[in-house]
């Protein structure tokens, strides 16, 4: 919907009220768009798990497909909220979006296994077996990098999101973090073989973490529509 703010159409008083009223037909947008982008990822994900029925273990290997798509995704949320960051000068909240990227690195350095999945070892029964990152040369210095950015990262979070807006103002999308929660669980339990108890539930498992990915991506992304009305409204 088109308003139109010339000064000349109304005065300052419709001025103000219009513009309320064109904010609350921009967050209405941002829930219908978020309702609908679920429905779309609920179907896209039962669609995508039927063929995965009929797959062997191996999809679900280190650098299996699922692996690879888990990193795909992690990936492009980080280049994303890079890109937001970059666009965000001159915001309060542009280095809340640079900490909201370098999480999304470490989740995909940890998918990565901080590098070891580039140095094959040898095929064992279960897949394929890596060095461990005492026998890389860098290894040594993996704990003390993640701490690093683990500590940057929860500065940034605390000290440039706006914590009261985000629970008292911002909407909360509580059926995506049911999910969130959902996939964890199924990820776990899968891990352990406490589903199916056969090698299926490894499958499972990688599947609901790239699942689980996704919906924190698009929680993050919830968040940003959201802190953008609220600037956008002052």
């Amino acid at each position: 919907m088109e308003i139109d703010f010339s000064p000349e159409n109304f005065t300052n008083q419709d001025y103000a009220l219009r513009l309320v009223d064109w904010m609350d037909l921009e967050a209405q947008a941002i829930k219908r768009k978020f309702h609908k982008g679920l429905a779309v990822f609920a179907i896209c994900a039962l669609l995508c798990f039927i063929p995965l029925l009929f797959t062997g273990p191996s999809f679900a290997w280190e650098n299996g497909p699922l692996e690879i798509a888990q990193n795909v995704v992690l990936f492009f949320e980080t280049c994303l909220f890079l890109y937001f960051y970059k666009n965000a000068k001159g915001s309060r909240y542009q280095r809340l979006w640079g900490s909201v990227a370098i999480l999304f690195l470490i989740l995909l350095g940890r998918e990565l296994s901080w590098g070891r999945v580039f140095f094959f070892k040898e095929m064992a029964p279960y897949g394929p077996a890596f060095y461990s990152l005492k026998e890389i040369s860098y290894g040594f210095l993996v704990n003390w990098v993640v701490e690093a950015l683990m500590l940057l990262t929860l500065f940034g979070l605390f000290r440039y999101a706006p914590w009261r807006a985000i629970w008292k103002e911002i909407p909360k999308p509580w059926i995506l973090m049911a999910l969130v929660v959902i996939m964890a669980v199924l990820s776990s339990l899968g891990d352990k073989e406490k589903i199916l108890h056969t090698v299926f539930d490894q499958t499972i498992e990688e599947y609901a973490e790239l699942l689980m990915y996704i919906l924190i991506g698009f929680g993050a992304y919830w968040y940003y529509c959201w802190i953008r009305w609220m600037e956008n409204r002052k």
